[in-house]
């Protein structure tokens, strides 16, 4: 192997190893996102869950 293909090599596993973690940061990013939303969901229902005994607290 000449020096020519150890570079042309080189640069091919450095664009994927680039490629790999640009994929990676993606799913991340997907899954973060997911996960604000989960939490989001939860407070509203936990929001949700209360105000019948914020209301009977109130009748009192």
């Amino acid at each position: 192997m000449d020096i020519g293909s150890i570079i042309i090599w080189a640069t091919f596993v450095l664009f994927a190893v680039y490629v790999v973690s640009i994929y990676n940061h993606l799913v991340r990013l997907k899954h973060n996102f997911s996960k604000a939303w989960s939490n989001i969901d939860l407070l509203l229902k936990q929001r949700h869950d209360e105000i019948p005994k914020l209301v009977e607290t109130c009748k009192q």
